[in-house]
């Protein structure tokens, strides 16, 4: 299986190369999902399933684009640094972040020049990402930015599968609370706007939905059918990991932003509950697009406002500090100046003090006197001559 997996890869990447249309299609007809993307909202374990996919054989990276682990995700984030600049570029079309949704708007709806000029931009970033991608067959990849972009991707993926991972919004809330200080009410509206992008970007295509709650409770018997209905979507190459490799890599002490499902039931609303059971594949999509709540946007326009006030605020205290710096600078500038002015003043009053102590040394010489009286008998001379003329 792994074997016929890099076959069918090298021939993509020498057709693609050679530009032979009539292969690419015979090729497309044998590489039948072999492009794996991982779907799901922030914090809702869609690392967990994109490194337990790479255990099976799919390749992610060779170790420059991760963008690797942290406190906050001990596990791995399996995220691609590539992949994130593509989608953070689409996002900043609409002045949009992973956080901030408030602006954001379907591609459909960027129709500006400039937006239209730098989506073109992040198209070819998409291609160069795809291309690296595509010579590594089967591969998968994971951002949770994808649910909100997957319509920017979409046209460039050949036959791909999307996963999509579930996990119960209000456990997504408590835990985007306590790693990012968000409100509940943000917290929920983001699940929203990533659940309702995802869903309306799956028409069409093969979807196989996992519940974070059940990789947890049962994580071998979850990898088993995920691996099997992967095999199903047509992925080929790949593998179970080990029920030792498994379980050494799910930890289920790290789940800890727990809710019951009895308290889920009772604090979220039918939209809510609707909403989980077509996002775990209980329900079939609906036939319209689906729209955020006004409760979510008004809890996305809040955030986003709060964001601006907290920008501002930030922008004020760098200019005030930006201010009290230069006048620390002028106030050393006019110190250094009155210090030199005060060292100038001194050095000439010694140097007076010097030119009077060296005159009078003159004075009270014996030269001095002598030749001052020398003068004065002189000048006394010349005016006794002067004066009889004066007279006459």
């Amino acid at each position: 299986m792994l074997d016929s997996a890099i076959a069918v890869a090298l021939q993509v990447e020498l057709w693609s190369v050679l530009g032979t249309r009539e292969a690419c299609e015979h090729l497309s007809k044998r590489a039948v999902s072999m492009q794996i993307i991982v779907l799901g909202a922030p914090r809702s374990g869609s690392s967990l399933i994109t490194r337990l996919i790479n255990m099976m054989g799919a390749f992610f990276d060779t170790g420059h684009a991760s963008i690797g682990f942290s406190d906050e995700n001990p596990r791995g984030f399996w995220e691609r640094s590539d992949v994130i600049a593509c989608n953070d570029r689409l996002l900043s079309l609409q002045q949009c972040r992973w956080d901030r949704l408030a602006r954001w708007k379907p591609l459909s709806h960027a129709t500006s020049r400039k937006a239209t000029k730098s989506s073109d931009t992040a198209a070819h970033d998409i291609e160069e990402v795809l291309r690296i991608l595509n010579a590594n067959r089967p591969w998968v990849i994971k951002d949770p930015r994808l649910c909100m972009t997957l319509p920017h991707w979409r046209p460039k993926l050949e036959k791909p599968v999307m996963v999509c991972v579930h996990r119960d919004p209000l456990e997504v809330a408590l835990s985007l609370q306590a790693r990012h200080r968000f409100s509940i009410a943000h917290g929920l509206a983001m699940w929203e706007y990533y659940t309702i992008h995802m869903l309306n970007g799956l028409a069409d295509l093969p979807v196989i939905h996992v519940s974070h709650h059940d990789l947890i409770r049962e994580p071998i018997a979850t990898t088993k059918r995920l691996h099997a209905a992967l095999e199903k979507a047509g992925v080929e190459g790949l593998r179970i990991p080990s029920e030792q490799e498994i379980t050494t890599f799910i930890d289920p002490t790290l789940h800890r932003s727990i809710v019951t499902p009895e308290t889920s039931r009772a604090q979220l609303s039918d939209d809510y509950q609707q909403l989980c059971a077509m996002s775990m594949g209980h329900q079939p999509l609906p036939s319209k697009l689906l729209e955020p709540s006004l409760a979510a946007r008004d809890a996305m326009d809040v955030y986003e406002s709060t964001m601006q006030m907290q920008e501002q605020l930030r922008t004020l205290h760098e200019r005030c500090s930006q201010a009290e710096q230069e006048a620390h600078t002028l106030r050393d500038i006019r110190q250094k100046i009155l210090t030199d002015v005060q060292g100038e003043i001194l050095r000439m009053r010694r140097e007076i003090e010097q030119k009077n102590t060296q005159l009078q040394r003159v004075r009270a010489s014996a030269s001095w006197r002598v030749g001052h009286l020398l003068v004065r008998l002189v000048t006394l001379r010349w005016l006794s001559r002067d004066t009889p003329a004066e007279t006459a």
